[in-house]
């Protein structure tokens, strides 16, 4: 449910600091954001006009959702081994990279992917790799 993440920028003032880049997605709607994004991507001189910061913000919003949703707040950086006690008062926690703070979602367990561990531990190659490249190939074809 990307739709009940939130993001927020610290230090950004103004209406534009907290974002729910997923939102419309609770009104089968589409992602302005990435609409724009695409369009831009695919025929910048016509859709120039959308190329701006405050689309910029959002789109990069919604990579923090899906970066969080995915991996929590893991950048897969070297670890300092250092312990801290403190925190923002804000209610959200750091994400990818610690710079975006992410308000994550609590969900039921209902709607929460789950395994038992003791039924799959011994399972040969239990995560699989995806051939990216052959994706590359296939599109340029």
């Amino acid at each position: 449910m990307l739709s009940a993440y939130e993001v927020v920028l610290p230090r950004w003032d103004g209406k534009y600091g907290k974002f729910k880049p997923f939102s419309k997605w609770t009104e089968n709607k589409g992602l302005k954001w990435y609409q724009y994004y695409n369009g831009v991507m695919h025929d910048i001189h016509t859709n120039f006009r959308h190329a701006n910061i405050k689309n910029l913000v959002e789109a990069t919003c919604g990579l923090v959702v899906l970066l969080s949703a995915q991996f929590l707040n893991e950048d897969f950086s070297p670890d300092l081994g250092c312990l801290a006690l403190e925190g923002s008062g804000d209610g959200m926690e750091p994400s990818v990279g610690s710079y975006f703070r992410v308000k994550y979602p609590i969900f039921d367990n209902d709607s929460r992917y789950d395994f038992i561990w003791q039924d799959i531990k011994d399972q040969q190659n239990i995560i699989q790799c995806h051939d990216y490249n052959s994706m590359i190939k296939d599109s340029y074809k």
